[in-house]
């Protein structure tokens, strides 16, 4: 659905995504990446390799032991600024960003993720599964994903996986409706 058809109302039962069409920009990347380096993975030192551009956010591309804790719901709204006008809780919070390279069919790579996904840049495939008990009258669900798709399924309703697929790397976003405990 278009961003201007999302549901005032957030409902946690039925999946949604939500095509924003805001992808991240590299520079963004490299801003995040250079903030916040303790919610990424899968991004190769060629990202870091640059680390004095992290000037003045950081001295070094890595976490100190000594900081703060995260405010990840923060952090989600600052990379993501299109979550202020969407209906997810004021508490969604970012897990993790992945770097996803995308592998051939044969051994492709399903990433499992939380309840909540955000397609930074590059091309995926969603699979959505029921759980077992649900198979006799639910069915799986392939739906491509494009950048700036924003999507949510119920984790304890679905198995959500992103795929990979294309010629260019994927950056998707790993996040969370749950409040933190």
């Amino acid at each position: 659905m278009l961003l201007e058809d999302t549901p005032k109302k957030f409902e946690r039962l039925h999946p949604l995504v939500v095509k924003t069409g805001q992808l991240l920009l590299s520079e963004e990347l490299q801003r995040f990446l250079c903030q916040y380096p303790e919610v990424t993975e899968g991004f190769s030192e060629a990202f870091f390799n640059k680390w004095w551009r992290c000037f003045p956010e950081r001295w070094f591309p890595f976490p100190y032991p000594w900081r703060r804790p995260l405010n990840r719901a923060h952090i989600l709204h600052e990379l993501f600024p299109v979550f202020t006008y969407l209906p997810f809780p004021k508490d969604a919070s970012l897990k993790k960003c992945f770097l996803l390279q995308p592998e051939p069919i044969v051994g492709s790579k399903m990433h499992r993720m939380h309840d909540l996904f955000i397609v930074g840049s590059g091309e995926a495939v969603l699979q959505l599964i029921p759980p077992a008990q649900c198979q006799r009258h639910c069915q799986s669900l392939a739906t491509p994903l494009e950048p700036g798709d924003i999507g949510y399924a119920s984790a304890a309703h679905w198995k959500v996986y992103v795929i990979a697929r294309g010629v260019q790397p994927l950056v998707v976003c790993d996040g969370t409706t749950l409040s933190e405990l």
